[in-house]
């Protein structure tokens, strides 16, 4: 039964399981059997399966810009300017939402990445992979200028609440092809500016490429473990706008990195 719980620990949570033992539970009632510990076990499996999907996800970023590159690679997620092709064959929306879309996510550029499991986990796993790989452009966006902890703010535009309830986030499910949701923005400050000769400056001298790869890793040793955490913690300092907060999450990042859990071999 262990195992079976965790096939589904970083596909589902807790009220995904819940609904689909209610589903069960109820169906097996009204049918009027009562099923032995296998048959119902096996009988949920396959309605847990129904709710996992694969979801790609699509959210406007600010902060920076791209002067003479057409995208961006951060592990498995890619920034660009966005194109409207990739909803062209979409249903489930009607005119209005497409005009909102157009209006709002032309020439602007947005964050894609396509994560697994259920809707609320799929969208929860690409805002933190999300934010971990813009972690990575505040991080060199800060080793190359003094000043960009504070003037520069690289931020993920998930939601309206933070801000002027302009539309930067929408999503659908690959299966059904159909467009789910569309929430709103938060603006920028000073944008900062990537074009070729940087990138190829961070991938030769500053390890773009494998700062990258670690953060989509699965099965991270206590290094990389350390380097994410230190990631997200530079993250949280340069969004923060309190000088006296920024500092304590810039000594949690050093934290972290440099005092990561020594394994003792008994």
């Amino acid at each position: 039964m262990s195992y079976q719980s965790k096939k589904y620990e970083d596909l589902l949570n807790i009220n995904d399981i819940f609904r689909a033992v209610v589903i069960e539970v109820e169906r097996w009632i009204n049918d009027g059997n009562i099923p032995d510990d296998f048959e119902f076990v096996e009988s949920l499996e396959a309605v847990l399966y129904k709710g996992i999907a694969d979801y790609s996800f699509v959210c406007r970023v600010n902060g920076f810009l791209l002067d003479g590159i057409d995208n961006i690679v951060i592990g498995n997620k890619e920034v660009k300017i966005y194109d409207p092709k990739q909803i062209s064959n979409l249903s489930g929306t009607n005119d209005a939402f497409h005009k909102t879309i157009t209006k709002e996510f032309a020439n602007k550029l947005v964050i894609i990445g396509t994560e697994q499991g259920s809707q609320a986990i799929a969208q929860e796993k690409f805002y933190h992979n999300s934010e971990l790989a813009l972690s990575i452009l505040r991080l060199y966006s800060c080793a190359l200028y003094s000043s960009a902890i504070h003037d520069i703010k690289i931020q993920l535009i998930p939601d309206c609440d933070r801000s002027h309830n302009r539309p930067g986030f929408f999503f659908w499910s690959n299966t059904e092809d159909s467009l789910t949701t569309l929430t709103g923005y938060l603006g920028s400050k000073q944008d900062f500016k990537i074009n070729p000769k940087l990138i190829g400056e961070l991938n030769s001298n500053y390890f773009f490429n494998e700062v990258s790869s670690i953060i989509e890793k699965k099965d991270k040793n206590e290094l990389e473990n350390a380097v994410v955490k230190s990631l997200f913690w530079i993250g949280e300092a340069q969004k923060n706008q309190s000088y006296a907060s920024a500092w304590v999450n810039l000594w949690s990042c050093i934290k972290y990195f440099f005092c990561f859990r020594r394994v003792q071999n008994n």
